[in-house]
């Protein structure tokens, strides 16, 4: 797929995450939605919003597009990239472990539980995602 045309669908999807944020805050002021759910939805428009304007401005400059192109397809860049999803995975199941074991000691069984169903979800979620990435091929 030619790159112009995947940054073309990163603006759909970067605008998608735009209109759910403000959805979600608009659902929450109107008193529809729990009081967390403003805080998601403005994070969501924000990063949304940042998103778009700076693939915007990329994709206005062909110099800025084409150097933006190599930097994204560089094995070097992509090696760094999956290096920084396995540490962050294998960071946040080991700090994950960690807060089960503190929150069981200090008596916050509830929260131990959340956590450690959590990293269930996490642990499934890598299985579906490995499975799915090894029958590609």
């Amino acid at each position: 797929m030619e790159f112009k045309k995947k940054m073309k669908i990163n603006m759909i999807y970067y605008a998608l995450l735009v209109v759910i944020g403000a959805a979600l805050a608009v659902l929450q002021l109107t008193g529809y939605m729990p009081e967390v759910f403003l805080s998601f939805g403005c994070a969501y428009a924000a990063c949304g919003l940042a998103m778009l304007i700076k693939n915007g401005r990329i994709m206005a400059d062909p110099e800025k597009l084409k150097k933006f192109e190599i930097e994204s397809t560089d094995e070097r860049n992509i090696m760094i990239y999956n290096k920084v999803i396995r540490w962050s995975y294998l960071i946040f199941v080991y700090a994950a472990a960690a807060a089960i074991m503190i929150l069981e000691f200090i008596g916050m069984k509830e929260a131990a539980v959340t956590v450690a169903l959590t990293l269930c979800a996490l642990f499934v979620l890598y299985i579906i995602c490995y499975a799915v990435l090894k029958a590609k091929g």
